[in-house]
């Protein structure tokens, strides 16, 4: 120690001359890491700010960077600024930093943060990292001299003999397939990683043999900032932030949160970019431990996180966690951004590289990395799942590019196979994506569905699947749809069928969602062209038969009432969505209600208290009222026969609010939630209370999307027994069957036909980011111009909508049979774009003719 301090003195003494208080010093040095901190201790002693620039950047990344804080001076152990020097600036001014550290700054060049003292007045941890990052300025502990690897880290780790390690997540994947190299990190109390990803599968082939993972986090504009806990082998992904840092999660709707960190007495950050309070805004995005309190997890960036032109959102990293975790890969970058669904570049490691321009050679990688996509894909949501066609191969001689800590630089890659990646989608999108696919060994039915079965299966990651199940019920969406929709007209020109080809029309999967529905259409087109060109069912037609389906025994007599109390047991489905969580908010808060019930779809990812909780704070409603002991929770599917049997004693009130939104599905693709509908229509008839239960059923008005008000008038406040009145797509149909299903049920049913809602009045009166009218101001926004249409506007506050529903439920009066719930005074299309077009211009400070 006592020569540590001589050293930093004579640091110091060097330094000092010709220099004021505040200059930056600049250094680029490749020393070990005891004189590494010796130059930072020196420089700082003598009253300057150390400036420590790593090796790896090259000579223009160096330059800018000395520009950018200009440093008065450089200290190297190399010759790569030579010539450089002479056109740096001799002074500069600045507020009393400690020290500055060069970040990322994508897709420009890095820029400079100041650190200030009362940010590092903390414990440091043991640990090693390169002493150039924030880790390393923590923790000087690592070598700097050379190149690190995996390799020669180990070796001196081992020699060094250290009680915990810190190190990148590449390097932990290398030393994971050495026997060795376990055996020695067996020993430590902790592995601890940070910088980027560890692959799940990594971590959990290391823990049973004994090493200890643990997740570190931090930013050079905020420092280290998760608790360092040894025993976390259960949950090794999941870190506390320390008790002195003041953390702000902000919810994003799906979710994930962003950590934002403010400024406290404890904690000071090196960066502010918040406009609200001092503090910094990470664009790092968590999710929470599903059973542990104040335990999170990072799962991505807000900039990483993929918004397809659904509105749908992807966070990459966990799927791209489990496929680089592959012996056949050295890297993968998912990309999609406003695209209909994901795709991802691979780049095989050496021996499984491949001739791109091969379509048999692509084919071929495709089916051998496949296994390992398909674990990825059991994790993700339907419009997250990646697709056979959607693998894109690296070709060897265009690498994917790096940053310093060995992982993919994301937006490098981006740019370096925009036009691969482009094509890829074009031809996916093209009649051609299904040329490739080999044919069945007849087009008769007994050798066609098993061919679908596969071809299926594939794109569901699933071999499981019964031929009468609904696939859009199973994760199917409009670009699955499209490449079964082009397999078979690729194997039909294969098989020299293409005229007969021309006959499979664009919906076909649409209007024949099973397989086995999907085996006879195609069948008979091919079999019987001529046949296949009679005239289909009309779609009232369609309806009228699956309402003659599901009425049966509805003329039963009711059971005889039993003692109604005075208070209300409600059944509640739907309630994650964002109606559903404003029903539920209000229905808690109410005095006459006893239990809440709400019954929703289980899901993998995330407990239903956390789902809640997600979209009570996306909406700012109230979450406490979630502790509430009125509160329970149900898991399950409205189709199955057995539901409810513990609610038939007490159920005084079923709100029916969960339904599927997806306007391009037909009829029959909604018949599991028409038989769902009769499921609780059946659970109301058989309760205690069926004489006087009140059976409410949320619908849209595209129900009576064919209507037509102008030449009609307002659709009447009752069930109008005429399908053709809601022919227009199966979203519309399928509820108006329901709704026609309901007025046969004896119960006291009544049917709401809902506008276009909004955002609730208060407090924030958010729109769903996925709603058609936001989604269209973000396209004007782009495109310099806001649409014009003919016609009013009628849409009504989520609370209005709330607060009519509970009227109907809670009234002592008859139930209406049905109500339409529209504004009461609508206003034109083009005074609502006006009224926008003004909020924009000063929001956004546009230009008077920008919209």
């Amino acid at each position: 120690m006592l020569e540590y301090v001589r050293a930093a003195h004579c640091v110091g003494g060097l330094v000092r001359g010709n220099s004021q208080p505040g200059d930056v010093i600049a250094f680029i040095a490749n020393v070990d890491a005891i004189v590494y901190s010796a130059l930072i201790t020196g420089i700082m002693k003598a009253g300057l700010v150390p400036f420590p620039i790593s090796p790896q950047n090259s000579p223009m990344a160096l330059l800018h960077l000395i520009r950018k804080m200009s440093a008065c001076r450089v200290l190297m152990t190399q010759t790569t600024l030579r010539g450089v020097v002479d056109g740096l600036k001799a002074e500069i001014q600045m507020i009393d930093p400690t020290y500055v550290l060069s970040i990322k700054e994508v897709p420009s060049l890095q820029q400079g943060t100041e650190l200030p003292h009362n940010g590092v007045l903390r414990p440091s941890p043991a640990a090693f990292v390169r002493a150039h990052h924030n880790h390393g300025i923590c923790t000087y502990c690592d070598r700097t001299w050379g190149r690190a690897s995996p390799e020669n880290v180990l070796e001196a780790a081992q020699i060094i003999k250290p009680t915990l390690m810190l190190s990148v997540p590449s390097f932990i994947h290398t030393w994971a397939q050495s026997d060795k190299a376990v055996v020695f990190l067996r020993t430590l109390r902790c592995l601890q990683y940070g910088g980027g990803p560890l692959t799940p599968q990594i971590a959990e082939s290391l823990i049973p043999h004994g090493v200890h993972i643990v997740t570190r986090y931090g930013g050079t504009e905020f420092g280290v900032v998760s608790e360092l806990s040894l025993d976390t082998d259960e949950t090794w992904q999941y870190f506390k932030f320390k008790d002195q840092i003041s953390v702000r999660l902000m919810p994003q709707g799906d979710g994930t949160y962003e950590a934002q960190f403010l400024t406290s007495e404890t904690h000071h950050v090196a960066v502010e970019n918040l406009t609200d309070v001092a503090g910094y805004a990470t664009s790092d995005l968590f999710k929470p431990h599903p059973t542990i309190p104040n335990l999170w997890k990072i799962v991505g960036q807000m900039d990483n996180v993929l918004i397809h032109s659904s509105g749908e959102k992807t966070i990459p990293g966990p799927l791209e966690g489990i496929i680089s975790a592959s012996p056949m890969l050295s890297g993968s970058i998912m990309f999609g951004r406003q695209r209909d669904q994901p795709g991802i570049l691979l780049e095989p490691l050496p021996g499984y590289q491949i001739d791109v321009s091969s379509d048999a050679e692509v084919s071929k990688f495709r089916n051998l990395i496949w296994p390992i996509i398909e674990e990825a894909n059991k994790i993700a949501p339907a419009f997250s799942r990646i697709f056979k066609e959607m693998i894109l191969v690296v070709n060897p001689t265009k690498p994917l590019p790096r940053v310093g800590k060995g992982t993919v630089a994301r937006e490098a890659a981006m740019a370096l196979y925009d036009s691969e990646i482009n094509k890829l989608s074009e031809t996916v999108e093209s009649n051609t994506s299904g040329n490739s696919v080999e044919p069945p060994k007849s087009w008769k039915a007994v050798d066609l569905q098993p061919w679908l079965v596969d071809q299926i299966s594939d794109i569901l990651s699933t071999k499981v699947l019964a031929a009468t199940t609904d696939l859009f019920e199973h994760g199917f969406n409009s670009l699955s749809a499209t490449i079964v929709h082009l397999h078979p007209l690729g194997a039909l020109r294969k098989s020299g069928y293409s005229s007969t080809s021309t006959l499979i029309t664009q919906n076909i999967v649409y209007s024949h969602p099973t397989i086995a529905q999907l085996t006879e259409a195609i069948s008979n087109i091919v079999i019987n062209p001529n046949e296949s060109k009679n005239p289909v069912k009309t779609p009232e037609e369609t309806m009228e038969e699956m309402i003659a389906k599901y009425p049966k025994g509805l003329d039963a007599p009711l059971p005889i009432p039993g003692v109604v109390g005075t208070k209300q047991y409600i059944l509640l489905t739907g309630s994650t969505g964002n109606l559903g969580a404003q029903i539920l908010e209000s229905l808690l808060r109410n005095k006459s209600v006893a239990r809440v019930y709400t019954l929703n779809r289980p899901s993998s990812q995330t407990s239903m208290l956390n789902r809640h909780c997600a979209r009570f704070q996306d909406k700012a409603l109230d979450i406490d009222v979630l502790s509430s002991p009125k509160l329970v929770f149900l898991t399950g599917e409205t189709s199955h026969d057995d539901l409810g049997l513990a609610l038939r004693q007490h159920l005084t009130m079923v709100i029916h609010n969960a339904w599927r939104l997806d306007f391009n599905l037909s009829l029959a693709s909604f018949e599991p939630h028409v038989k769902g509908s009769r499921v609780l229509i059946d659970l109301a008839r058989s309760s205690q209370h069926s004489s006087s239960i009140r059976f409410l059923f949320m619908l849209s008005i595209s129900s009576t999307q064919s209507w037509n008000a102008q030449a009609q008038g307002p659709y009447p406040e009752h069930v109008v027994m005429d399908a053709k009145y809601a022919v227009g797509g199966g979203y519309g149909e399928s509820r108006y069957v329901t709704e026609w299903i309901l007025a046969k049920s004896g119960l006291q049913a009544t049917s709401l036909r809902i506008g276009q809602i909004t955002g609730a009045s208060a407090p924030n009166g958010a729109w769903a980011t996925t709603d058609w009218v936001p989604i269209t101001l973000k396209s004007s926004l782009s495109l310099g111009i806001l649409p014009d249409a003919f016609g009013v506007v009628s849409w009504i506050s989520m609370d209005a909508v709330c607060d009519a529903l509970l009227d109907i439920g809670f009234s002592e009066e008859p139930a209406p049979i049905a109500v339409n719930i529209v504004h009461p005074r609508p206003i034109s299309w083009t005074s609502v774009m006006q009224h926008l077009r003004v909020a924009l211009l000063e929001v956004r400070r546009l230009p008077a003719d920008a919209l």
